[in-house]
């Protein structure tokens, strides 16, 4: 049986923290930090991207012909309305999930769930439709 009128003794730290042991880790921490902006300037210095392009953090934008600026944003744009989408579903799939009966929060995830799915079914569309009217049918970037 457990007896809880004993007193118990404060335990003793064998080995004390170390002034040593506080600062290495955010020396080298900050070591990290203030080498990378070099490394990221020396990489940028080399010109990696070709003739008709502006190096930006985003990666090499075309500047050169109008179909290859627009192609490279909706590049973009689909991905970034991708990302939103799938997040989204993560958030609606927590709200179903954790409803727990309650008709109004169903209903709320369930919504929520069925309007971004068509959001996403929309985007995919509409950058298809574009493709087939604007290039295929009416040859706007050809």
């Amino acid at each position: 049986m457990l007896n809880l009128n004993t007193r118990m003794e404060p335990t003793k730290n064998p080995r004390p923290f170390s002034l040593k042991q506080g600062i290495c880790i955010p020396l080298a921490a900050l070591i990290l930090n203030l080498a990378h902006p070099a490394i990221v300037a020396a990489q940028s210095l080399q010109g990696s991207c070709a003739n008709g392009s502006i190096d930006t953090a985003i990666g090499c934008v075309p500047i050169d012909k109008p179909e290859n600026f627009t192609t490279f944003i909706l590049g973009w744009a689909v991905g970034i309305a991708g990302g939103v989408g799938l997040l989204l579903i993560i958030y609606s799939a927590f709200q179903i999930t954790t409803s727990s009966g309650d008709p109004k929060k169903l209903q709320a995830g369930q919504e929520l769930l069925t309007a971004t799915i068509t959001g996403m079914l929309l985007i995919i569309f509409s950058v298809f439709l574009l493709r087939i009217i604007g290039v295929n049918i009416l040859g706007i970037f050809t």
